[in-house]
């Protein structure tokens, strides 16, 4: 009996001190999750890339000298270029050089050559012999510039556009003796000069037979070039449209162009001329 109560007695210490402790101490609740850290992401540097080896083309808006100057040290084999730019002889300087070998087209539009940007262009188109497209719009290329450049045309031009510059007949003149010597062009575009009737009489004894689009708005063309290049054009095998609109024409000058072309070409949109379907 003395045993069972001092058992007893022992277990009710130690349940008296198990309730005690949790007394003490108090609920234990769990230790909070540590909060999430959020990740975040580091940017990848920023580095300026170069052209590739082997991109074909290129095709750039609003660039100066300096943006021209860089881009030219990264040509390697473009082979079609087109910069619609802001830039001027420092910039034609860096790039001519630099123009690849086997270049074929190459538009060069919204500029402000001088004599020694062009003499730069002139001396390097030469070796262009692949070049087919070559157009020099709104570059502020004159008869100085255009006498430059005409002995350096490449022969291989299929496509040669020279609108919106300062061109009179003397540059013109200059052109045509050179356009005469290229036996695939095929479009010639000479909008927005100061061409007159004895401009547009030499280029028509100049034109070459290969040429199939002949374009010549907003010039100073009237009646004698007018007939001067219709008496050509009827004798010309490829010849399949032509763009006179806003010249010196009345009427009556067209009439008479009509009749010098012999049927050749017959007017669609107003000062327009284009080969008449068959049937």
């Amino acid at each position: 009996m003395n045993k069972l109560k001092t058992s007893t007695a022992i277990i009710l210490t130690l349940i008296g001190l198990c309730q005690g402790t949790q007394l003490i101490a108090g609920p234990q609740n769990p230790a909070p999750a540590p909060a999430p850290v959020p990740v975040v992401p580091i940017p990848a540097p920023v580095v300026p890339m170069p052209v590739p080896a082997d991109h074909e083309r290129i095709f750039r808006v609003n660039m100066n000298d300096n943006a021209v100057a860089d881009l030219a040290q990264n040509l390697h084999d473009v082979k079609d270029i087109t910069i619609i730019g802001n830039f001027g002889d420092d910039g034609l300087i860096d790039l001519s050089p630099n123009l690849p070998n086997n270049l074929t087209q190459l538009q060069l539009t919204n500029n402000h050559f001088g004599v020694q940007g062009v003499a730069a262009l002139a001396e390097n188109l030469p070796r262009l012999f692949e070049l087919r497209l070559l157009q020099l719009f709104r570059d502020n290329i004159d008869d100085d510039g255009a006498i430059t450049l005409a002995p350096n045309l490449p022969l291989s031009l299929s496509a040669f556009g020279f609108n919106d510059n300062n061109i009179g007949d003397a540059g013109l003149e200059a052109l045509s003796n050179h356009i005469n010597l290229m036996p695939n062009l095929k479009t010639l575009y000479l909008n927005n000069n100061h061409i007159s009737n004895d401009g547009a009489t030499y280029l028509a004894d100049h034109l070459p037979n290969s040429l199939e689009r002949l374009n010549l708005e907003q010039n100073q063309i009237g009646h004698d070039g007018l007939v001067a290049l219709g008496q050509i054009l009827a004798h010309h095998p490829n010849i399949f449209i032509v763009n006179l609109t806003g010249n010196q024409i009345n009427d009556a000058d067209k009439a008479a162009f009509n009749e010098a072309l012999q049927g050749r070409l017959v007017e669609g949109i107003d000062g327009v001329w284009h080969r008449p379907q068959a049937g």
